[in-house]
């Protein structure tokens, strides 16, 4: 019986996978540290924080990107709030006006 291998990513999907699990935006080089713990992505590089930040930081400004840049080396992902939350609507009518 042959054993599988996790899913390798690129950079992005694997950052886009930690920051969907994280419960907050996260500086660069924790999204490359828990990238790594999980086997998300390997690399044969020396700096793979770098290639990390580099990526992130090009993304981020990109319209239709999911990534938003909150601080410097700090990203979140596009649509949830400071703390990685899915906003809540607002309510946009007075409930008790009739």
């Amino acid at each position: 019986m042959a054993t599988t291998t996790p899913k390798r990513r690129s950079m992005k999907d694997a950052a886009e996978k930690v920051l969907r699990d994280a419960e907050g935006p996260l500086h660069s080089d924790e999204i490359t540290r828990r990238a790594l713990d999980r086997k998300l992505i390997a690399t044969k590089g020396k700096t793979p924080a770098s290639t990390m930040a580099a990526r992130l930081a090009v993304d981020a400004k990109k319209k239709d990107s999911p990534f938003i840049r909150v601080v410097p080396g700090t990203y979140g992902l596009r649509g949830r709030d400071r703390r990685g939350r899915k906003p809540v609507p607002n309510e946009t009518a007075d409930s008790s006006a009739s």
